[in-house]
């Protein structure tokens, strides 16, 4: 230790001693106005954690009957919900605040777990079925429902008011009505709902 202070005295003794000018200045300030920036909510990353490891939990147990009976579109009782609530209780993948917080934004928990694992495609491809079965479905009709049958099968439910957006605007820009006439507009719709209601006991 005295080491080094000994060769930083010497260092100090060779630096150059010389006056310095005083510098002034005057700057405007042009940062501009500021701008607000959104952050996550305090738990947003946990619960996006949260999702995560459920879909990969529920993935690997797709055989699990009351699993099973939601991807398939066929109606949940209470109980199912109660089982698939315990599964993700169980295996620690969250706690009742998740599950809580899941059911309050998904309008139900079995909505929620839907919106994970989807639904089954040929499950949905029956549920459509009437809607090209007769063979005289337009091209136009045809790629509309593949585009339905896409989305439930990748997020399980639909909001109806997303056939008025892409990508359903690129094949009937003025929504549903465009393609199909009244009758059947209305059934597409019944057919949503009807999907979306299994979901929720």
């Amino acid at each position: 230790m005295e080491l080094v202070r000994h060769r930083l005295r010497d260092l100090i003794q060779h630096i150059e001693k010389r006056k310095r000018a005083i510098v002034y200045s005057d700057f405007a300030d042009e940062i501009g106005e500021g701008v607000t920036h959104d952050l996550p909510q305090v738990g947003e990353v946990d619960f996006v954690r949260f999702k995560a490891k459920a879909r990969a939990f529920l993935k690997k147990h797709e055989d699990h009957i009351a699993l099973s009976r939601l991807r398939h579109g066929r109606a949940l009782t209470s109980t199912d919900l109660v089982e698939l609530e315990k599964m993700l209780l169980e295996a620690g993948i969250g706690d009742a605040g998740a599950i809580e917080r899941a059911r309050d934004a998904s309008a139900g928990f079995g909505r929620f777990v839907r919106s994970l694992v989807g639904l089954d495609r040929q499950a949905v491809n029956d549920a459509f079925a009437e809607f090209l079965g007769s063979g005289t479905a337009s091209r136009e009709q045809i790629d509309f429902v593949g585009l339905v049958v896409d989305h439930l099968t990748a997020q399980g439910v639909m909001e109806p008011g997303l056939l008025y957006e892409s990508p359903f605007t690129d094949v009937a820009p003025q929504g549903p009505e465009q393609v199909f006439d009244d009758a059947e507009t209305s059934r597409l719709f019944e057919v949503i709902d009807a999907l979306n209601r299994s979901a929720v006991a």
